[in-house]
């Protein structure tokens, strides 16, 4: 019999797959969009093409804003692989305290499970970065779990004096996934 090698039943690669800033709606009322301006606890988002997610501004005074988007797992993921939700944020100006985005990330079911993003917050600068949070993926099921993911901006400039908001321009899922 020859020696004959069988070829990988799953071949992987790197992808990305979009998530849209138009489809993140107001976390306390989850059926609605967000408003043309952030408040009362909620991100916002102006009609205007390229928009960002936007936090209010603050001068020594604090706010945390959310916002909330449902997004099923790929269905090319390959189960038990890194999973990253990825949002690219920054400050306008300088906090005296801390600026920071975050993510609750959550697995819809029968009921919403414990937060499966094993990344804590991270701080904001004032230029725009990637920041990347781990989800752990364990139960995860490709094309059918559906993540309730909560982005969530903090702008602490207690005893400052400027006023500055954060934002987010973009958020997109990273993942190992079939060719």
């Amino acid at each position: 019999m020859p020696n004959t090698i069988s070829p990988p039943s799953k071949e992987m690669t790197r992808k990305f797959r979009g998530i849209p800033l138009t489809q993140f709606m107001k976390n306390a009322a989850i059926k609605d969009p967000l408003a043309d301006t952030a408040g009362t606890s909620l991100l916002g988002l102006a009609d205007a093409n390229g928009s960002p997610l936007l936090g209010s501004s603050t001068n020594n005074t604090s706010v945390t804003e959310a916002a909330v988007v449902y997004v099923p797992v790929p269905s090319d993921y390959v189960p038990g692989s890194k999973l990253y939700v990825a949002v690219r944020a920054k400050v306008s100006v300088a906090r005296t305290v801390a600026a920071t985005v975050d993510l609750t990330v959550k697995a819809l079911g029968d009921s919403l499970g414990s937060d499966i993003n094993a990344t804590d917050a991270q701080a904001l600068t004032t230029a725009y970065k990637t920041f990347l949070f781990d989800i752990t993926p364990t139960g995860l099921i490709p094309g059918r779990t559906i993540l309730e993911i909560v982005l969530t901006l903090l702008n602490n400039d207690t005893g400052g004096s400027t006023g500055g908001a954060a934002s987010a321009t973009e958020v997109y899922l990273e993942y190992e996934g079939r060719y």
